[in-house]
């Protein structure tokens, strides 16, 4: 007998379907937070807005931290989901991937496990979405905590007096974003997007759609996943809204001290792995395809971010411990082919002595600047002796 096919649902029936599903999915990737991660569940169980289901991934913790969230099911009545990943993955990028394969929301907004939400953060977030139909949701201010201290923090990075880096200027009312490409692509390259993923709330089906995914690194690669986000974005609309408390913590990755070896092949990785997947990733779409101009541009952006923090762990290392690092990393791509590290580290080499020449010129300058003062501040003080 052959087999019935299964009657497709009816349109009430699918609209049924679509209301039971939730309008949000938090991901939450997962390693030996215990003193966190209770906090972090917290903040979202006081939320305003409840259409949601957590989605926590543990990264094989050590701690008790998976305990701790399997406490919590029964708080949540059902919209708590905790899986384990089978082996350590060394980042956030893997268990974010595996969350969104069990995600079933309208959007996703990925959380760290020591941070927290404000009260209506969920709620503002989605209600100005779907107020401009928007496929991402991009808040422009935090809140950071440190401990028991909290500060406001408003489209400012810590590092950025240090990195002379150039933030997109902030906006005070719900703004989209415009679909010009090249004019998107522009501000991305001259400005500093967050690139962190969790200020800003993404539609479920952009991500799937364009199987906008994160590269299986150690730490994560938070830059290309941004720019992707960014350029299949129809409706990117930016919001003036902190919804959301950054904790600066020793136990986060960012903070996590590393020897400068450990540094430059982490930044190597990302480089090396993310940039081949980004750039396949530009060959899908036709803007790219038809503006290689456009294509090298936002390459040479995305390789300057990596290459000053490779810069950086390198700054106090001799030219010959650069070399054996970089040969040792290089090794698994380049095989024998040492006279392209040479050329690498010789590169490495002269950006860093521009640099130190850099800085040099700049230490003078302020010494200079600081002695002309001091001679105007004692020739305004005897003038006024005169009066």
């Amino acid at each position: 007998m052959a087999k019935k096919n299964k009657p497709s649902r009816t349109p009430a029936e699918s609209a049924v379907e679509q209301r039971l599903l939730p309008a949000v999915s938090v991901i939450i990737p997962m390693y030996n937070t215990e003193k966190y991660i209770g906090e972090c569940l917290d903040s979202i169980l006081a939320q305003t807005f409840q259409n949601f289901e957590v989605i926590v991934v543990d990264d094989c913790s050590t701690d008790s931290s998976y305990s701790i969230v399997e406490s919590y099911a029964e708080k949540f009545g059902g919209r708590l989901k905790l899986t384990k990943l089978k082996k350590n993955s060394g980042g956030g990028g893997e268990p974010r991937n595996k969350g969104l394969e069990f995600s079933c929301g309208e959007y996703v907004f990925f959380m760290d496990s020591d941070d927290a939400l404000t009260r209506t953060g969920l709620e503002e977030m989605y209600t100005l979405g779907k107020q401009f139909d928007a496929d991402t949701i991009y808040c422009e201010s935090y809140f950071m905590s440190s401990g028991t201290e909290q500060e406001f923090i408003n489209n400012i990075h810590i590092a950025d007096t240090k990195t002379q880096i150039q933030r997109i200027p902030p906006v005070d009312k719900p703004t989209l974003e415009t679909n010009d490409m090249a004019t998107r692509v522009n501000k991305a390259i001259k400005y500093h997007y967050w690139v962190t993923p969790w200020l800003r709330m993404v539609s479920r089906n952009l991500l799937i759609e364009n199987d906008i995914k994160y590269p299986s690194l150690i730490g994560s690669n938070d830059v290309g996943w941004t720019f992707e986000v960014l350029f299949c974005s129809k409706r990117f609309l930016r919001i003036p809204n902190a919804c959301y408390i950054w904790r600066i913590s020793e136990t986060s990755n960012t903070s996590r001290k590393r020897t400068p070896p450990q540094n430059v092949h982490k930044w190597m990785d990302r480089t090396i792995r993310s940039l081949k997947d980004f750039d396949s990733f530009m060959e899908k779409l036709e803007f790219f395809r038809e503006n290689p101009d456009y294509r090298y541009s936002v390459i040479n952006t995305f390789i300057q971010t990596d290459f000053n923090c490779i810069f950086k762990a390198c700054s106090n290392e001799l030219p010959v411990t650069v070399y054996n690092i970089f040969r040792e990393k290089f090794g698994e791509y380049l095989g024998d082919h040492d006279v392209l590290v040479a050329a690498l580290c010789a590169f490495v080499n002269t950006q860093q002595k521009i640099s130190k020449l850099n800085q040099q010129q700049f230490n003078l300058f302020a010494i200079q600047a600081q002695k002309r003062i001091a001679e105007l501040e004692n020739e305004v003080r005897r003038l006024k002796s005169k009066e």
